[in-house]
């Protein structure tokens, strides 16, 4: 998250921006000028209320206040983590208005919100931007199953804004962050709808098994059974919309949607990486099978470099990766 260009305002100005945000108090006023000064990505949440503790000139209440008019300009939050079971204040954050951090953050939070309590709904785009207006287009990041793997493999710390399309057109908003932890998270929303027997045997019939070979399916986390099922899910929607038991929770059907997306993405994700390890394992062999069949077995220095280089453009930002492995297999263990 980049520093937000009001941390750097001096006092006027950010008295101006905060008129221009809402109405804030004295004592919120003061400690928005004192978050700035202190600026880092996330300010300790207790460290932060200890110092203005001893200064005895604002108070928690006031604090907690100040966040909750940030967070309804989209300006910062207080962020929360579940500790030993209880969910505690971690860390202030604030950005600029509308920015990627602030929606990252936020959506993290829903995504606690979901840790806790596994009945709370699902992350949509659409209610929120019924709670904070549109989500501007430059911040956010629409994904497909190749898009979706391509984050999912990313191994960068700065989060990602990502909208995953569900199959009632609209879309989860996650963290890049997220991915993972999610997939877990829509089988346990699943699992909790799929709690109804009356669901439960109307799947069963559609994949034509037993009651009993789904539920043992649904107890374990086998890739290959949800994406099954959830292709299921995605085909009938219509007849299990119009189960007489009142019908089903519309988030049972996003969640599907987006499980089925995840799922195919990390599938697609292995399949590619296996090819790659095949190609390049079929590489580094021609590249030895020519080493031996030069002369005597060898192959002088500048011809071997000029063989492995023939590779760059093929592996082209791989192709270090390429080159080190070969030589740690090839040239360095001789």
């Amino acid at each position: 998250m980049n520093q937000p260009q009001f941390v750097s305002f001096d006092t006027k100005q950010r008295e101006i921006l905060l008129s221009q945000l809402g109405n804030f108090s004295p004592a919120e006023r003061e400690l928005f000028h004192k978050i700035c000064q202190v600026w880092q990505r996330e300010i300790p949440y207790d460290r932060f209320v200890k110092s203005i503790a001893s200064s005895g000139t604002a108070s928690s209440g006031d604090l907690n206040s100040l966040m909750t008019k940030l967070r309804r300009e989209r300006v910062g939050l207080v962020s929360t983590r579940i500790s030993e079971g209880q969910r505690v204040r971690h860390a202030l954050i604030v950005s600029d208005p509308g920015s990627a951090g602030f929606y990252c953050a936020l959506v993290d939070e829903l995504f606690t919100d979901m840790l806790e309590s596994i009945t709370t709904p699902l992350p949509l785009e659409s209610a929120i931007a019924e709670d904070f207006g549109p989500i501007p287009e430059e911040v956010v990041h629409r994904v497909d199953s190749g898009s979706l793997a391509m984050f999912m493999a990313a191994t960068d710390e700065e989060p990602v804004l990502l909208a995953i399309p569900t199959s009632r057109q609209d879309h989860i908003l996650l963290s890049s962050l997220k991915l993972k932890s999610f997939i877990n998270l829509a089988i346990l929303k699943l699992r909790y709808y799929l709690g109804s027997t009356n669901l439960l045997g109307a799947l069963a019939k559609m994949q034509d098994t037993s009651l009993l070979a789904l539920k043992q399916g649904c107890s374990a986390k086998e890739p290959g059974f949800w994406l099954s099922l959830t292709g299921t899910i995605q085909e009938n929607t219509r007849e299990l919309e119009a189960l007489r038991t009142g019908g089903v929770d519309p988030m049972f059907f996003h969640a599907a949607s987006a499980l089925k997306l995840l799922i195919s993405s990390q599938m697609e994700q292995a399949q590619e990486k296996k090819r790659f390890q095949e190609e390049k394992a079929l590489d580094m062999n021609a590249i030895v099978m020519a080493v031996k069949e030069a002369p005597d077995h060898f192959m002088a220095p500048e011809q071997l470099e000029r063989t492995i280089e023939a590779q760059r453009d093929k592996y082209g930002e791989r192709f270090v990766e390429f080159r080190e492995e070969f030589e740690n297999r090839f040239i360095k263990d001789r």
